[in-house]
């Protein structure tokens, strides 16, 4: 059993074959269940109609609640090999993602706008004291960033390097419980880029 920050992951085996069938992810109750074990159930059954040529993902093969914890059983593929190191087929992946879900929007009428100040407010909740720093800054952004228009698309808001499995030829992508559709595709960008300096001595200021 593995302990994660909002959940346990159980592999799960064959009870004769021995081989790995999958995984079951049990969240905890309250928001963890409902906020991202629901949502990857969401997203995942989205991927499933979404055709990435030599990407492919979990499939959910139950969901249901357990003491008011929501319990997800997700698929594996056998042989999984993980990738420690950014490489070609990460920038293919976040390329076919932002092209077959993309849409265009202005900053200030978009979905991300929205949850931008949802962060904003988070913010001002944990660190009221410093807030009108934040306040400032968030306020001169918005006034550059509001009538012009980007392109938004689903994005995974982590995306490291490990969450990229090689299946022969073909790639797995694996954990989506914090997607969300309508955001910059930079997010995953940024991410996949910070995440090679738990492998680099964790000297980000020089990757950044």
């Amino acid at each position: 059993v593995y302990v994660g920050s909002r959940k346990f992951i159980l592999p799960l085996f064959g009870q004769k074959s021995g081989k790995m069938l999958g995984g079951a992810k049990i969240y905890f109750p309250g928001k963890e269940s409902s906020n991202y074990g629901e949502n990857e159930a969401k997203i995942l059954a989205y991927l499933g109609n979404l055709n990435l040529s030599i990407f492919s993902f979990p499939k959910v093969i139950a969901k249901d609640y357990f003491r008011d914890s929501l319990v997800v059983i997700l698929s594996s593929l056998e042989k999984l090999r993980n990738i420690n190191a950014i490489i070609e087929c990460h920038a293919i992946f976040l390329k076919q993602l932002s092209e077959k879900t993309r849409t265009r929007s202005l900053f200030s009428q978009s979905d991300f706008y929205k949850e931008f100040q949802n962060e904003i407010d988070f913010l001002k909740s944990k660190i009221p004291d410093k807030f009108n720093l934040v306040a400032h800054f968030y306020e001169e952004v918005f006034q550059n960033l509001k009538d012009k228009e980007f392109i938004f698309s689903l994005s995974k808001r982590e995306f490291p390097t490990f969450e990229t499995m090689k299946a022969g030829n073909k790639f797995f992508v694996i954990d989506w419980e914090q997607a969300r559709f309508n955001f910059p595709p930079i997010f995953d960008l940024y991410s996949l880029i910070m995440s090679e300096g738990r492998f680099k001595r964790g000297d980000y200021i020089e990757l950044y």
